[in-house]
């Protein structure tokens, strides 16, 4: 993903999301932090967990973005390096269909926010 204009009134998401109960996403927020990202999750209603993925998004830089789930923890890796989570066992015993979510909130009308995505690969292993 590139990420271009970056102001003081941003909300980015990529991840799963089923509903407001249960998702897990990388989370960019100017009201949360100027610069970090984060994972962001929530299971079954529970508290939202916010983990500090020690990886910074700036402006005109592209990131590569690898996050996934076994049906029991998620994964994550940011441009080829693992990020070592803490809640990784958000799915536990879940039900629920999560589906692929992107977001972007441009909280201030003044500026256009652009997410280019060059490549998406969502797939599902059966066996």
């Amino acid at each position: 993903a590139l990420v271009n204009n970056i102001s003081a009134k941003l909300t980015l998401k990529m991840g799963w999301y089923v509903d407001a109960n249960d998702y897990f996403y990388v989370l960019f927020d100017t009201d949360q932090d100027a610069n970090n990202l984060y994972l962001a999750s929530k299971d079954s209603g529970a508290v939202e967990v916010l983990e500090d993925t020690g990886v910074d998004l700036t402006a005109n830089t592209v990131f590569d973005f690898v996050l996934g789930n076994d049906g029991t923890n998620v994964a994550l890796s940011i441009n080829g390096v693992s990020i070592t989570l803490e809640n990784t066992d958000i799915l536990g015993d879940d039900t629920v269909d999560y589906v692929p979510y992107f977001y972007i909130d441009n909280k201030d009308g003044a500026n256009q926010k652009i997410l280019d995505i060059d490549f998406i690969k969502i797939y599902q292993d059966r066996t």
